[in-house]
C-alpha cells in the first residue's frame, strides 16, 4: 500500500515484532492496551536550562473522603486548603505555576521543558532522565481538586470560535 496508511504499515511490520498472547487458561482473546510513558530531562536543582519544577504533594493539601461523613458519596473526595477554619479551593494551576502556591521546597527535580511537564503531569507518570544519565521516574501523588479539562478540547472550541471545524 502508499500513502500514509502503506507508511504506517510499513512502519509497524518493520519496528515492530508481533508476540501471540495468552492467558493461562489458554484463552487467546481478551484486551491488550499499551501505556505512554514520557521522558524529560531534568535536574535535582534549577539551574539554566532546568526551570521548571515537578513537586510533590503539598503540605497544605487537604483531602475529605466524602463517604467517611455520608455514605452515599461515596468515591466522592474534596481537596482544598485552610485558611482559618475553612475549607477553601486549592490553587489552580495558574497560581501553582506563578508561585502563589507555598510549594518551595517540594520540588522532586526540575526539567527544561514546561509543556512535557504538563503532558507528563496529565498522563500521570513519566521518567526524568538527569544530567549524570541516572534516571527518576515519577508518579500521581494528587491533585489540586480542579476537574481535569483537555488541552485539546479547549483548542477545537477556540477555532470553532474563529472558523468552522470542517475548513481545517
Amino acid at each position: 500500500a502508499t500513502g500514509p496508511a502503506g507508511a504506517q504499515r510499513e512502519f509497524g511490520e518493520t519496528e515492530f515484532v508481533p508476540n501471540r498472547v495468552i492467558a493461562a487458561d489458554g484463552k487467546a482473546e481478551g484486551l491488550l492496551t499499551g501505556y505512554y510513558e514520557p521522558l524529560l530531562h531534568g535536574a535535582r536543582k534549577p539551574n539554566a536550562r532546568f526551570r521548571y519544577p515537578l513537586y510533590g504533594p503539598p503540605e497544605d493539601l487537604v483531602s475529605v473522603e466524602l463517604a467517611e461523613v455520608y455514605p452515599e458519596l461515596k468515591g466522592m473526595r474534596l481537596r482544598g486548603r485552610l485558611v482559618g477554619r475553612k475549607l477553601v479551593p486549592y490553587w489552580t494551576r495558574g497560581d501553582i505555576d506563578n508561585d502563589a502556591a507555598p510549594l518551595k521546597g517540594r520540588e522532586l527535580v526540575w526539567v527544561d521543558d514546561p509543556i512535557a511537564a504538563f503532558f507528563l503531569q496529565v498522563q500521570g507518570s513519566g521518567r526524568v532522565r538527569l544530567e549524570n544519565g541516572d534516571v527518576v521516574r515519577v508518579g500521581y501523588a494528587d491533585q489540586n481538586g480542579y476537574p481535569y479539562r483537555s488541552i485539546g478540547r479547549v483548542l477545537v472550541e477556540r477555532v470553532e470560535g474563529f472558523c468552522s471545524v470542517e475548513a481545517w
